[in-house]
């Protein structure tokens, strides 16, 4: 097992008129294989599993899941790594949001009220642990079961996304 150190940071001197916001939390994680470095693809390559799909549903441990909107548009080049800031275009991604929620579902379509559980804009990033294993207890009691993680582009331009899954230890 691997040790994972998760972080975060919320400061603000105007947020609220009579104090400051200043929070700090951390906590060491357990990680074990497999998992993935970081990684860039486009909304529309074959992102993890393909089709979209980040985490299959036939994932049966808790994935730690981080996920960044990166703010470029893709080149739609299908060669391209999206590494750094090459094979981007010069058109930012801000007004493009991407959708993460179950890959069994259709995600950005109304009629679904599980089409997307997290919407992310430019620069905008996330870090949750994710349970899909369909053997959770919890899903007597309600709990949603997902079909695996999937991720698309909610707007018309395709984005450049930034994704790491670790393996909970």
């Amino acid at each position: 097992m691997a040790n994972l150190t998760a972080s975060i940071t919320l400061t603000s001197t105007d947020l609220f008129d009579d104090s400051n916001l200043s929070y700090s939390y951390s906590h060491v994680l357990t990680a074990n294989a497999p998992c993935t470095e970081i990684s860039r693809v486009a909304t529309n390559d074959d992102i993890g599993y393909g089709a979209g799909i980040l985490v299959p549903e036939t994932a049966t441990a808790i994935q730690y899941v981080y996920i960044r909107h990166t703010g470029l548009q893709a080149d739609d080049s299908a060669d391209s790594d999206y590494s750094g800031s090459t094979n981007t275009t010069a058109t930012h991604a801000t007004d493009e949001p991407i959708l993460i929620g179950n890959a069994d579902k259709d995600l950005g379509v109304d009629s679904d009220t599980d089409a997307g559980y997290i919407q992310l804009n430019a620069n905008e990033w996330c870090f949750f642990p994710l349970q899909i294993d369909t053997s959770n207890p919890a899903a007597d009691e309600g709990a949603k079961n997902i079909g695996g993680l999937g991720i698309k582009k909610a707007g018309t331009d395709e984005v450049v996304v930034e994704y790491a899954i670790y393996t909970r230890g």
